[in-house]
């Protein structure tokens, strides 16, 4: 059983109704009747009792006393024991939830989500689970697929909930989570006054023998090592080395780390957004010691008692509709984080309006009349890299292929036609090598006049004609600046909301495709970023942003491609026209020689 399979029986005073989520969210009347689960309509009373929701209006339950007990015992049932009857807020929590469930040792799980989901809930669920005694009869196990786990042993040590502020710990977290939640019977003692938490010193509560201690960003490292605890809930992004020192005594004690959180970048607070140590954690940059999965839960498909059809409509609209009409990539890479959950790139990315679900799409079989265009930048020490590129008839950019090796020459020029391309090299006399378009006619190769143009180590001609020595003829592309063709390029990933995406059909689409599987490219985009430096200008000394010089070769193939901006040419109207390199110049650079084996300038 799963939470989108399971059924829910609402009643309110127009009738029963036994429906699936999805049934319900298509049911406009009820979900007003039903409302949000911790605020429910103005003159109604709604109880959420597991898969049993039941909605009556003040006025109804006055005038029906058999309703009115019925409300009241379902109270009574939900309030002894609210973890039971706890509603998944959508599958994904179920997923976070259950994995690892069994046997959790040396784990860390990551929950990131829009402002709002409920995550927090989620994560305190999942140590509640552990150190609660639970049955098999409990709702949250039997109808929404929840595994039932081993109970801790108190013996193992304690929990550690962390968050930024002490007053978030003692105004929310505390009363508003962990006490909406623990079965009663084992916090009783806390809700009736009978024990009491010292917020000054060293706050801390027993959960059915377990201590709960609450820590804050602000306390020194030495706090985070100081406990045997095996349980740390990190409420939202903290410091790497707060974490690295828990870690060093969980690890010890076969312990796990839960961390649930909204992936923003929010000012002031260092680590937050992407670029963080969770998010190279993530992205597999940075290893650790332990087992390691992520979950990201999208704002939209929660249930809409937790965010209103109502609210979700306004966050989309403030969020991603209105930012993408006026252009403002900064503002919908905040809301692409504070709604779908995704790691928010605040600043320092170069092409920061690059969006995963939009650009990258799954390869498929390119047709063959589509034309294709090579961009090369040549490496001496660093890696020679090349891109391919489709152009579709409407003029959409398509990144096919990548090539990317540190070698000499010879073997690069070889590896982009044959490997990258697919097409044969023959011998072309005393000329060296020629490219044969046996498997893709490419219109033509274009590369960085800066490497280009050089001088071949103890030879007479440039680079440029060693490649075409080796049958791998190019043109030299645009020597701007590197600071003028970023924004040529950044107008490619721009979203025009007018154009219609190739593969969703859906409304907003770029100029520009990525297939998913260029590890690469994908990689050097997500990286490429801007450092501050200081120049001389004139009397004064000002403050810049420039691009940072590293893992940026597929990057300057792109770059090449945004100042070359080619077109689509269909079959009938290709010609061998191409400028060729002169074999017998002495700077081996173009002079405007007819090539015999180049394919066509556009």
């Amino acid at each position: 059983m799963s939470l989108n399979q399971a059924k829910f029986c609402f009643t309110t005073e127009e009738g029963e109704f036994k429906l699936s989520l999805a049934e319900f969210h298509k049911r406009p009347k009820l979900m007003e009747l039903v409302g949000r689960q911790a605020l429910p309509p103005t003159g109604r009373q709604t109880l959420f009792l597991a898969n049993n929701v039941f909605s009556f209006s003040n006025a109804y339950l006055r005038q029906n006393p058999t309703k009115r007990a019925l409300m009241e015992e379902g109270r009574n049932l939900y309030e002894s024991n609210p973890l039971r009857y706890f509603i998944p807020q959508e599958q994904t929590v179920v997923d976070f939830l259950n994995w690892r469930s069994a046997d959790s040792a040396n784990t860390l799980k990551v929950l990131h989500a829009g402002v709002g989901s409920g995550k927090s809930w989620a994560g305190v669920v999942d140590w509640l689970l552990d150190i609660v005694p639970t049955s098999d009869d409990w709702e949250l196990f039997k109808v929404f697929g929840v595994k039932r786990r081993p109970q801790l042993s108190a013996a193992n040590g304690g929990v550690a909930l962390v968050s930024y502020l002490r007053e978030n710990l003692r105004n929310t977290l505390w009363p508003q989570v962990v006490c909406a939640l623990c079965p009663r019977d084992h916090i009783k003692d806390y809700l009736t006054g009978k024990r009491t938490i010292n917020w000054n010193d060293n706050p801390h509560c027993v959960i059915c023998d377990t201590p709960i201690y609450m820590k804050v960003s602000s306390q020194s490292d030495r706090a985070f090592v100081s406990q045997a605890l095996n349980r740390f809930h990190w409420d939202e992004q903290h410091g790497e080395s707060k974490f690295l020192n828990a870690n060093d005594r969980v690890t010890r004690r076969d312990g796990r780390h839960i961390m649930t959180m909204t992936p923003h970048k929010v000012e002031g607070v260092a680590e937050s957004g992407a670029g963080t140590f969770i998010d190279r954690i993530r992205k597999g940059e940075m290893s650790t010691s332990l087992d390691v999965k992520f979950f990201q839960m999208n704002k939209l498909k929660v249930n809409n008692w937790v965010v209103t059809a109502k609210e979700k409509k306004a966050a989309v609209e403030e969020y991603i509709e209105a930012p993408m009409r006026e252009g403002n990539v900064r503002k919908l890479a905040e809301g692409r984080s504070k709604v779908y959950g995704e790691f928010h790139e605040a600043s320092g990315l170069v092409f920061d309006s690059i969006d995963p679900d939009v650009h990258f799409v799954q390869r498929f079989e390119v047709p063959d009349h589509w034309t294709r265009v090579r961009y090369h930048d040549h490496g001496r020490k660093e890696p020679c890299a090349a891109i391919l590129v489709c152009i579709s008839p409407d003029g959409d950019y398509f990144v096919t292929e990548e090539y990317y090796v540190a070698d000499e020459i010879p073997v690069t020029a070889k590896g982009i036609v044959r490997d990258m391309t697919k097409n044969d090299l023959v011998p072309d006399g005393d000329n060296g090598w020629r490219e044969v378009m046996s498997q893709h006619e490419v219109a033509y190769t274009m590369g960085d006049p800066r490497s280009l143009s050089k001088g071949l180590d103890n030879a007479r001609h440039s680079i440029q004609r060693e490649y075409q020595k080796h049958g791998l003829n190019i043109r030299l592309g645009s020597g701007q600046p590197v600071e003028k063709q970023i924004p040529v390029l950044a107008e490619l990933f721009y979203i025009n909301p007018a154009r219609r995406h190739f593969a969703t059909k859906e409304k907003g689409a770029p100029g520009i495709y990525i297939f998913d599987d260029l590890e690469k490219t994908k990689w050097e985009l997500e990286n490429y970023r801007m450092k501050t430096a200081r120049v001389v200008r004139g009397d004064s000394i000002a403050t810049v942003e420039k691009p940072v010089k590293v893992n940026d070769h597929i990057v300057t193939c792109l770059l090449q491609l945004g100042m070359d901006r080619p077109h689509f040419i269909p079959k009938d109207e290709r010609t061998r026209t191409d400028i060729y390199v002169d074999s017998d110049a002495e700077d081996g650079v173009n002079n405007g020689k007819r090539g015999r084996y180049s394919w066509p300038k556009l």
